[in-house]
Formats: structure tokens, C-alpha cells, sequence
């Protein structure tokens, strides 16, 4: 039973967990909670947001529950949709006002459960869910903008960023709330959940979380004061909307009329956002501003898609994956609404046109269904559970039967309509032509071959994408789908392997076979599913696809992967201050793939070494080798080099990983390769070395800063102990051995003995802690050497030097402490 909040203290001790729940969520978010998400409560038919108090109190509940679910009843209006309450459910105590005959004031408790803590039929459940719940009202950007035109807040035409969103947003609560900061603040608070659109400016500070604290009402009195405002507020923007509205009307008739005499004149799409931006320019060339919502008619809208259209191809082969991009669409009087679509995935199935690309976009989830049974079962089944009560007099969910009936009506209906699209689309290609060259670009999808008998299985996986003709297909190479397998595919086109009987074995571990034709009774494929894909490493995933499935390496791939063993790789290297120089030693030499990948790790390690030496400003050359590289095509030196690791010569001149004036019909091959590999971690190279960065673009440690940051970075300098200990010697090791190094002048082993026998001497160390420290050392070639040389009269030299040095410094020292 509700009680009765009769007096002002009652209220306010009621409200007293409220504001310590929203004071720390201050201190913690700068705003008032964790979430944005709106508050509701009542029944179907009636769904009241929460309101003023009611919100504040909604908010409370939520960061201390860290609930997502966001609608609430009473326990009597649970009772009357057949719910139950939770055992151990926490209510959230709503204020609920009434006045009575004397124009008094009553103010009673309400305690209302979230649909989670209810128990009952799951189809009533969810359609207190989620978005099965009325939407609220949120203004578009162009409504927003125009409010803050018309309060003189924003000039016309600004961009929309969320710098100056933030700027108009503000200007604009001082002009609705003139010297009322408080009620401003929550103002914004209110504004920012209603648009969805976050400030880049915290709203609340340490010191109102303080205020509210000290003057607990102050945060009800002053947000009411502020929901008022924002009634206000949305009611302007609602009627700004409908007026939108209108505008867009007139606008898309005056378009439609055009269309008459300028083909896709209607044409229009509205750019929300997307993970990849620089996929989309205007007419010039200029990358869009950084804002949502960019209207875009005619050419214009017909350019966009099909720069969605290329980097959906070009991107299909990308390691990165794919980039989620969001646009509205609309032609003629038809609007398509708003659409995600993963660039890359391929989403539009490598056509050829716009309209076919669109159409094949639209249409795939309702064909997925139609081509599996089981999945459209599945489909049907969710939707009734989680929409019964809406769709239980709607005849297209009666059966699974009218409902395929109601999919195979939406494909015909889109068909119908892309087919117009397309006759438009051909009549503005004509004269615009280097529209249609863009458009002809390809992805390079995967082909497959199965038994004609599975092809079935192979649609309901959703793996195939267009069929391949018959004749198109000769001379080609197939494989077992696996990354090992298809591996050993390109392996034996690329002769990657020095023995016959290494290649037998690839072919049999592979299922390597070289067919003239596509096999009678097999059918051919394009598919975005790649053969190395971890899925077929997963036998419960496997399952779904034909078992007589091969990948297929199409003979003009295999021309170009074969010119692979044109190249070759030969290197040497060495360490100056621990290795005697390789003059003696034969170079390695690495054909093929295995070249390839060669160079890619020694530019991979030049790179890491080098971004590492920037990072921490310390560069230890001593520790890191000379290489001497030459990269080969059919025996004649393309590149060469010699460098010392880690300086970022070679990143900087490879910054593909791949050999500088490689010519283009290798680069392709390589291109070929990464298409088979991309799901493994085989694949060549990155996008860029770090090496080749704008972010690289400073000086290389000098001398000076590596002495400086040796210890924070690399090993630190040992305390002095009265014995030796085998910990003492391990630290000692590391540190005596290494910190010479940092000088590029020691660049011989014995230059590397006497300057680790100088430095411990002017420690102060006895010969016999050096000779520990060398005998041990297990970087040093000769150990017996390092020991002779520290007895020889070039090592009683260094010590005798190094000791005087010592004594020289602290004699300096000593006369300017007294001097002080």
C-alpha cells in the first residue's frame, strides 16, 4: 500500500539516498549517472516517462542496480498482465502527487518493479522490452540546428562537431535560463539525453556534488525549474520537426518533377557516419566535414554509393576487416530509411552496378531465410516469443508458411523496385562514364567447387554469392578449405620448398589437384568466405558447409603466385661488439615466399627496435647487429642495403615491408598470396611501418640521452656487496656488459672487454670482480680471451686509467663541497 509523504521532512528523508546516489555518480561521471538511457513506467497503452523528481529517482535506482532494462510496474499492474514479483526485489519508490477539493498537496510513495525482477509469460515480459516499448522522441540534427538558428545561438550553416554542438548547446541554456547556472547544468544534462548527443565538455563538477551534498533539496528544486524548460524546449523542436517535415516534402516533389528530365535527379541519401571516413569525398575531391547527418540529392548521392560500392571491394581483402558505415536512402517518393552497412564484409556482393549492389544488400537477410529452412523456423519462432501479443491477428505470422510467403513478397517488391532504379541508373551512366569504370572494379571473391548434390547446403550456409559458368574455369588448382592446407597450396604454385619429396608431401597434405575443367557432376561458386577461415579448423561450425567443398586457385592467379620464385633474398649479419666481422661466413640465402617473409621480419625487427629507441630515448648499438641485405629477381640485385638494426633504415625504405622497385607483377602476386592468408598469421606485412609515420618524424636519441635512460629502460646498476654473490654477478652482467655498448665507438669485442673492464674499475671494483663478471659472460665469443686480455697490459692500462679518472672526479668533488 502506498504511504503518505504528509509532512516536508518525510519527502526530504526519502530523497536523502537519492542525492548520495547521484552525488557520487557526479563524482565519479561528471554527470548523473552511468547511463542516458529514458525511464518508464505503466501500462501498454500508457507508458509515462519519468518525469522531473520521478527521473532523478530513476537515475538513483539505476546506478546502484546497473540495470539496462529500463521499464517499470506496479506490483498491481504486474497482477493484472499475469506477473509476479521477484522474491528479494528491490522496488524503485516513485513520488506520486495528487491535490485534493482544497487545491492541497499530497505527495505518496509508489514503489514500481523493473520487468526484470517480475517472473511470468515470456511473451508479455518482452513487450515491456527494449524495442517493443513506444520510441521516445528524439529531434533530428537538422531540428536541433534549426533551434539554435532561430535562438541566434548557432550562425547558419556552422558545422556540426561536438565542439561547436557543445558551444550552441550552452549559449543556448543561459538564453532559456538567463543567471540560473544550476538549472542550466541540468539543463545541458537533459539536453544531451534527448538528442543522444554527448557534450565534449563535463556538465557537473566536484563542487556541485559538494553544494548538493550540503543543500540536499537544491538538486530537486533546481531540476524541476530545468524540466520545465526542456518541456518547453521539446515542444519548439516537435513543431520545428513537423516543419522539417514539410520543407522536405516540397523539397522531394520539386526533385521528383526533375526526375522527369534528369535522370536520378531524385536520388537521395543522407550520410550518418562512418569507421571509414576517407572512403567518401565531394565532387572536388575533399574529404566530408566531421559531422552526421550530410544531406546529399542527384550526383552527389550517386557518387557517395558508389565510393560505398569501391571501398566494400577494396576493403574486402584488408586485414583490418571491415568498417561499419551508416545512410538513408530515398528515390522518388520511396524512402528506404537508414541502414548499416559493414564495408569489406563484401555487403554488396561485388556487383557491378549501384542498383544491383543495393538490391543484393536489401534483399540477403530475407533470401538467407528462404534458402534455409531451419533458419527461417528459428526466425519465426523468436519473433513470435518476443512479439506475440503484436502479431497474433497480423495473417503474415500465422504459419511459417505465410510468413516465407511475406519474405518472397518483400524480395519481389524490392525487385521490382531496384529494376526501376536500374533503367535510371543506365540512362545517368551514359553520360557520366567514369562512374561505370569505378563501378566495374572487383573484389576478388573466393571460388569454390562442390558436388552439385550439396549445392543446396552450400546456400543455406550463406556462403555462395554467384554462381561461376562453366566454361569459365580451366586449368586451375584445387585445395581442402584450411589455413595449413591452403598454405601448402600456394607453396607447391610458388615452388616455396628445395625437395621433390617435400612437395609430395605438400600435395597430399593439402589435397592439391590440378583439374583442366570443373569435374562432371561439381558446381563452381564465388563466396566471401576465405579458405583459411578459422571455421573450418571448428567442426561444429564445418558441419554447415558441403563436405565435398574445395577452394579453388583460378589459372591466372596461379601465373602470378608461380613468378614468386623469381625472387630470392641473400643476408648476413653480425654483431661488431661481440662477433668478429662474417668475412669468413657464407650468406644466407632464402627463395620465394620464404624471402619474402625474411625481409618482412628483418623490416618488422628494424622497425620495433627503432619505434622503441624513440619511445624511450635510449639506442644501445652495441647490442644490435649489422646486416647486409640483396634482393634478387631471376638473379640480378633490385635492392640493397646495409644497416645497423634499429635505426629504422630499412623500415623507412620499406614501409610496405615489401623490397623497394619490386616491379608490379611481383607486388600483384604478393597481393594474391595475402588473399589466401588473411585469416592466418601468415600474412606479409602490415599497411605501414611505424618507421614511415608521421608520428616517427623526430631526432634519434643521441649518445647523451641513452647514457641518460639506460638504467629506467634497460638494466640497473648493481649495488656494491661486500662478497660476491651469484645474484650480484647475474645484475653485474647485465649491466657492465651492456652499458658500454651505448657508445657506437665500441665496435669490436675487444674494444667491448676493456670498456666493461674500465667501467667496473672506475666503480671502484677489485680485478677479481671484473674477472667474475667476464668469465661468465655468456655474450662474449671467447670468455677465455675476455680474461687473458683483462690480465694483459692493455687491461692493467684500462684499470690503472679508469681508477685515476675516478680519483681525479672525486678530488673535483670533494674541493667544491668545501668550496660551499
Amino acid at each position: 500500500m502506498a504511504t503518505e509523504l504528509t509532512d516536508r521532512k518525510a519527502l526530504l528523508e526519502s530523497r536523502a539516498s537519492i542525492i548520495k546516489s547521484l552525488v557520487n555518480a557526479i563524482q565519479i561521471y561528471h554527470n548523473l549517472s552511468f547511463t542516458d538511457v529514458i525511464g518508464t513506467h505503466g501500462l501498454k497503452g500508457h507508458i509515462v516517462p519519468m518525469g522531473n523528481a520521478n527521473y532523478l529517482r530513476y537515475l538513483a535506482y539505476a546506478n546502484e542496480s546497473r540495470t539496462w532494462k529500463n521499464h517499470f510496474l506496479t506490483e498491481n499492474e504486474a497482477l493484472k498482465e499475469g506477473l509476479s514479483v521477484k522474491p528479494d526485489a528491490k522496488p524503485l519508490i516513485l513520488e506520486r502527487w495528487t491535490v485534493d477539493k482544497d487545491k492541497k498537496y499530497h505527495c505518496f510513495e509508489l514503489p514500481v518493479y523493473n520487468i526484470s525482477d517480475l517472473d511470468g509469460p515470456t511473451s508479455v515480459l518482452n513487450a515491456y522490452r527494449g524495442r517493443n516499448l513506444p520510441e521516445p522522441f528524439q529531434p533530428s540534427g537538422d531540428g536541433i540546428a534549426r533551434l539554435f538558428e532561430n535562438a541566434d545561438v548557432l550562425p547558419k550553416g556552422a558545422p556540426r562537431d561536438a565542439e561547436t554542438f557543445t558551444q550552441a548547446v550552452r549559449a543556448y541554456a543561459e538564453k532559456v535560463l538567463p543567471g540560473r547556472e544550476m538549472e542550466q547544468k541540468h539543463f545541458l544534462h537533459l539536453f544531451q539525453k534527448l538528442s543522444q548527443s554527448r557534450l565534449n565538455q563535463p556538465i557537473y563538477t566536484e563542487d556541485d556534488a559538494k553544494l548538493f551534498q550540503e543543500e540536499p533539496n537544491l538538486l530537486f528544486s533546481t531540476f524541476s525549474t530545468a524540466s520545465k524548460a526542456m518541456r518547453h524546449t521539446q515542444e519548439e523542436l516537435r513543431f520545428i520537426e513537423k516543419q522539417l517535415e514539410r520543407e522536405k516534402e516540397e523539397h522531394v516533389a520539386r526533385l521528383v518533377e526533375e526526375e522527369k528530365t534528369q535522370p536520378l535527379a531524385s536520388l537521395r541519401v543522407t550520410y550518418h557516419w562512418s569507421e571509414a571516413p576517407d572512403s567518401f569525398t565531394d565532387k572536388d575531391g575533399k574529404p566530408f566535414p566531421s559531422q552526421k547527418d550530410i544531406e546529399l540529392t542527384g550526383e552527389d548521392a550517386y557518387r557517395f554509393l558508389v565510393q560505398a560500392n569501391r571501398a566494400d571491394k577494396r576493403k574486402f581483402h584488408a586485414h583490418e576487416g571491415y568498417d561499419k558505415t551508416e545512410f538513408s536512402f530515398g528515390f522518388g517518393n520511396t524512402e528506404l530509411g537508414s541502414d548499416r552497412y559493414d564495408l569489406g564484409d563484401p555487403c554488396f556482393n561485388n556487383q557491378k552496378t549501384i542498383a544491383k549492389a543495393m538490391e543484393s544488400h536489401m534483399v540477403g537477410p530475407y533470401q538467407y531465410y528462404l534458402n534455409n529452412n531451419d533458419a527461417l523456423l528459428r526466425h519465426f519462432n523468436v519473433l513470435k516469443e518476443f512479439n506475440g501479443e503484436e502479431l497474433r491477428n497480423n495473417p503474415d505470422y500465422a504459419s511459417p508458411e505465410a510468413y516465407r510467403a511475406k519474405l518472397q513478397k518483400n524480395v519481389e517488391e524490392l525487385h521490382e523496385f531496384w529494376q526501376d532504379f536500374a533503367k535510371k541508373e543506365q540512362a545517368f551512366l551514359q553520360e557520366h562514364p567514369e562512374y561505370e569504370k569505378i563501378n566495374q572494379e572487383d573484389a576478388g571473391l573466393y571460388i569454390a567447387i562442390c558436388p552439385i548434390s550439396e549445392y543446396e547446403v552450400a546456400k543455406a550456409s550463406g556462403m555462395v554469392m554467384e554462381t561461376v559458368p562453366k566454361d569459365e574455369l580451366h586449368d586451375f588448382v584445387t585445395t581442402k578449405p584450411s589455413a595449413w592446407r591452403v598454405h601448402q597450396a600456394v607453396m607447391i604454385i610458388a615452388k616455396d620448398y628445395t625437395q621433390e619429396e617435400e612437395l609430395r608431401e605438400l600435395k597430399n597434405l593439402s589435397g592439391y589437384v590440378k583439374s583442366a575443367s570443373i569435374p562432371e557432376g561439381f558446381i563452381a561458386f564465388k563466396t566471401a568466405i576465405s579458405p583459411a577461415s578459422g571455421i573450418w579448423n571448428n567442426r561444429r561450425d564445418s558441419k554447415k558447409y558441403p563436405a565435398g567443398l574445395s577452394y579453388v586457385i583460378p589459372k591466372e592467379q596461379i601465373e602470378k603466385l608461380q613468378c614468386l620464385e623469381d625472387i630470392s633474398l641473400t643476408w648476413s649479419s653480425y654483431e661488431p661488439a661481440k662477433e668478429q666481422p662474417p668475412e669468413y661466413r657464407s650468406p644466407q640465402t632464402s627463395t620465394s615466399l620464404h624471402a619474402l617473409k625474411n625481409f618482412e621480419a628483418a623490416v618488422k625487427s628494424d622497425d620495433q627496435v627503432y619505434e622503441g629507441a624513440l619511445a624511450n630515448r635510449v639506442y644501445v648499438p652495441g647490442i644490435h647487429s649489422q646486416n647486409e641485405l640483396t634482393v634478387s629477381v631471376k638473379g640480378e640485385p633490385i635492392y640493397q642495403i646495409s644497416y645497423r638494426n634499429g635505426r629504422g633504415e630499412l623500415a623507412k625504405a620499406a614501409p610496405n615491408y615489401l623490397a623497394p622497385e619490386l616491379p608490379e607483377r611481383y607486388k600483384e602476386a604478393v597481393e594474391i598470396y595475402q588473399r589466401y592468408e588473411k585469416d592466418s598469421n601468415r600474412v606479409l606485412g602490415k599497411d605501414r611501418t611505424y618507421a614511415s609515420t608521421p608520428d616517427a618524424d623526430r631526432p634519434f636519441p643521441t649518445v647523451e640521452e641513452s647514457y641518460k635512460n639506460f638504467e629506467e629502460h634497460y638494466f640497473k646498476k648493481p649495488e656494491k656487496t661486500p662478497r660476491l654473490t651469484i645474484e650480484w654477478r647475474e645484475d653485474a652482467l647485465k649491466y657492465y656488459v651492456n652499458h658500454p655498448l651505448v657508445n657506437p665507438a665500441i665496435d669490436t669485442p675487444k674494444k667491448a672487454v676493456l670498456a666493461t673492464i674500465s667501467e667496473m674499475a672506475k666503480d671502484g671494483y677489485t680485478e677479481a670482480r671484473i674477472k667474475s663478471v667476464l668469465e661468465n659472460d655468456g655474450t662474449t665469443r671467447h670468455r677465455e680471451e675476455a680474461v687473458a686480455l683483462l690480465k694483459s697490459p692493455e687491461g692493467k692500462k684500462a684499470i690503472r686509467q679508469a681508477r685515476k679518472e675516478r680519483d681525479e672526479t672525486e678530488t673535483i668533488h670533494k674541493t667544491a663541497d668545501k668550496a660551499h
